[in-house]
């Protein structure tokens, strides 16, 4: 939305997701001498959109909005609006996302609970070309800043550590809570994923990713993503059957409906014996009942392989008896008599 603005004032733009935080904070900064809020918007596309036209001087961005995030806003606004001071709404307060949003360009992190003066000093500030954060939260900064010099080597060679050793389902995700809460989580996150893709081999890696994204942000989807290729590089490297289960039970946990089609899939260990698959029809009524659509069509599946497995079985024994059929029919007429007794044995 673009507002009615006069010239000679520092001009901001506020994004934000939740209506009344974008009204506060538009009240609050028509109060202030020297700034003018010359547009709102409600999510990183329609800001982008909005600072292209109006070129602010300052972007008030919210570090959490719908199609695009704050940092994901504030990188691009860097890279297409250089003179465009960016600073950070948040309301975490944690060394992490500051972090963060520093190496995604802003000049300044404010949190939702500033009070009120502080939070036109701060947009002045970063006007003025400064790098400023809301009351309290240059403290921990610094904190963060000489933690990491001794604390990140450590913690990711502890990870490592984990990663590389024997698969334990239990200790992986007694771990993943762990480095999820630990302040270098984010670093700790890409090391993980470095580790992932240079070994196609490793199934920790994976495993532990996925309860990683569940317990830090809850991203299902990503967390997902983790789990559905664990299982897939099971199957590639024939990974014992119980490894395969621990994904599948982790997806489960998460999205059962999505996990049981793993187990459906060719190379399935669950698709291999009559015994199995009976063991897999059991599961779905487990998951999606006996009434569900899903189990009455495995149920017409696994009867179908049933009958064809029946009838391969019928056409080999068809076969033997057509060629002991053959070798009878070979024998002279006049041995035939003293040799019937033996052939029907066979039969």
């Amino acid at each position: 939305m673009v507002l009615d603005v006069t010239d000679d004032k520092i001009r901001v733009l506020i994004a934000d997701d939740q209506s009344i935080i974008r009204e506060g904070l538009q009240i609050l900064l028509a109060s202030e001498a020297g700034i003018e809020v010359v547009g709102i918007a409600d999510n990183g596309k329609s800001a982008l959109e909005a600072i292209a036209l109006l070129q602010p001087d300052v972007a008030l961005i919210d570090i959490e909005m719908p199609h695009m995030d704050g940092l994901a806003t504030a990188k691009v606004l860097c890279q297409r609006h250089p003179n465009v001071k960016i600073l950070i709404l948040s309301s975490h307060d944690d060394r992490s996302y500051l972090l963060d949003a520093l190496q995604a360009g802003a000049s300044g992190y404010l949190l939702k609970s500033t009070a009120a003066t502080d939070v036109a000093k701060t947009i002045r500030s970063v006007h003025r070309g400064h790098l400023v954060f809301g009351p309290g939260m240059s403290a921990p900064l610094v904190a963060q800043l000489l933690a990491r010099e001794s604390d990140t080597p450590n913690i990711q060679a502890e990870m490592l550590d984990v990663v590389r050793a024997t698969f334990d389902s239990e200790r992986l995700r007694s771990s993943a809570q762990h480095f999820a809460r630990h302040p270098q989580a984010r670093e700790l996150w890409k090391a993980l994923t470095d580790e992932i893709y240079g070994d196609n081999t490793n199934l920790a890696g994976p495993y532990l990713a996925g309860w990683f994204a569940h317990n830090r942000d809850r991203n299902t989807a990503l967390a997902m993503h983790y789990f559905a290729s664990g299982f897939e590089r099971g199957l590639q490297i024939h990974a014992e059957r119980k490894h395969l289960e621990a994904f599948y039970q982790a997806g489960k946990t998460l999205h059962p409906e999505v996990a049981f089609g793993w187990l459906l899939q060719a190379t399935s260990p669950w698709q291999q014996s009559p015994t199995d698959r009976s063991a897999l029809l059991t599961e779905a009524a487990a998951v999606f009942g006996v009434q569900s659509s899903t189990y009455q069509r495995l149920l017409i599946r696994t009867r179908i392989q049933a009958l064809e497995q029946m009838s391969d079985r019928l056409a080999r024994a068809s076969s033997k008896l057509s060629i002991l059929q053959q070798g009878f029919d070979a024998i002279p007429a006049s041995d035939r008599e003293l040799k019937r007794p033996a052939l029907l044995m066979l039969r």
